[in-house]
């Protein structure tokens, strides 16, 4: 029953989308890599940048212990982390510039964001709770899932998402998408305006960098269900 009301309430209230048109992504773009550098300067001079890194840090880490009484040090999401391997190396993660820009606005933001290709995914999306032992395919093996974990995965219930956790890298966006869904996820215990302002910031960098694509916002509950809503 916790579970059933926490995924109810995190497709209501908590997630927001957009849906990205004419994409042409870029690979390296000089621009973009600049912006990225800009916003990691940012993480290691601005004292009130960092204030806000560990707010937001501490945040996840209350609701993942008392929402999903999971072992956060294994698994949680952190933008401390986050910002810790862009400190380490600004460019180590980004595959593609569009993954630059989601990392720009995460970094910016401290909200978790995912790219989905449109075209490789079943619609709808279900966001459920993990199996014990649930074993999913992830970028270079398999991950072992504990059973706290929140799962987004697609209609045919292929697993494309691990929600706040550091091993959530199981799908990525290329060069050839050209149309995308951007999700931002918030959690109960932030302002439900933290999420338009995550997917507000993207749509701003994506219409400066790439004035022919369309970013419009969709309405969460015709895009993601739950598993009681089937």
């Amino acid at each position: 029953m916790r579970y059933r009301k926490l995924l109810y309430e995190l497709s209501s209230n908590y997630v927001g989308v957009l849906e990205c048109r004419n994409l042409s992504i870029t690979i390296n773009r000089p621009d973009i890599r600049q912006e990225l550098m800009n916003t990691v300067r940012l993480l290691r001079t601005s004292e009130g940048f960092r204030k806000d890194l560990s707010y937001y840090t501490q945040a996840y880490k209350n609701f993942i212990k008392s929402y999903l009484k999971a072992p956060y040090n294994k698994t949680g999401y952190s933008p401390e982390n986050l910002a810790k391997t862009f400190l380490r190396n600004p460019l180590a993660r980004v595959r593609n510039d569009l993954e630059g820009i989601r990392y720009i606005t995460e970094l910016r933001t401290f909200m978790p964001m995912l790219a989905i290709d449109v075209d490789k995914v079943s619609p709808p999306l279900i966001l459920r709770k993990a199996l014990k032992h649930e074993v999913i395919p992830s970028f270079k093996s398999f991950l072992e899932l504990s059973g706290y974990e929140l799962i987004l995965a697609d209609g045919v219930n292929k697993p494309i998402y691990v929600l706040f956790s550091k091993r959530n890298k199981l799908y990525a966006v290329s060069k050839n998408t050209v149309k995308a869904l951007i999700l931002s996820f918030g959690i109960p215990r932030f302002p439900k305006y933290f999420i338009t302002q995550s997917l507000n910031t993207f749509r701003k960098l994506m219409s400066m960098y790439y004035a022919q694509t369309t970013c419009e916002y969709l309405d969460t509950k015709t895009v993601i269900k739950t598993p009681q809503e089937f």
